[in-house]
C-alpha cells in the first residue's frame, strides 16, 4: 500500500436491486430486469468526479468550504481535500452530503 510506484484504480459501483416473487414465474421479469439495468449502465457516460461535482455545488450554492463543513459534520480540512480530489467521502459522509446536496 505505501508504495510509491503504485497506481490505485477507483471505480464507482452502482447497486441495483429488485425484489420479485419467489416463484418460477418471475424468472422472465427478473432476467429482463437484469438486461436492462445493464444496458442503461453501459449506455450511461461516465460521471464527474466527486471533486468537480462538490465544487459546481458549492459554487452554485455560494457557499464556503467552512459552511459545507459545518452543514455536513466534517473538517474544513476534509472539505479541503475532497475538493482537490485527494481523498473522497467515506459512506456515512456521503449519505450526509446526499441529504444536504442531492444526488
Amino acid at each position: 500500500m505505501d508504495d510509491p510506484g503504485r497506481e490505485v484504480f477507483v471505480s464507482p459501483v452502482v447497486v441495483v436491486s429488485h425484489a420479485f416473487p419467489a416463484r418460477p414465474g418471475s424468472i422472465p421479469d427478473a432476467e429482463q430486469f437484469v438486461r436492462e439495468a445493464l444496458d442503461v449502465r453501459r449506455v450511461q457516460p461516465a460521471s464527474e468526479p466527486f471533486a468537480d461535482w462538490l465544487n459546481g455545488v458549492l459554487r452554485g450554492q455560494g457557499l464556503s468550504q467552512q459552511a459545507a463543513a459545518q452543514r455536513i459534520g466534517v473538517s474544513v480540512r476534509t472539505i479541503s481535500r475532497w475538493l482537490r480530489g485527494d481523498t473522497e467521502p467515506r459512506l456515512r459522509d456521503l449519505r450526509r452530503v446526499h441529504e444536504i446536496f442531492g444526488p
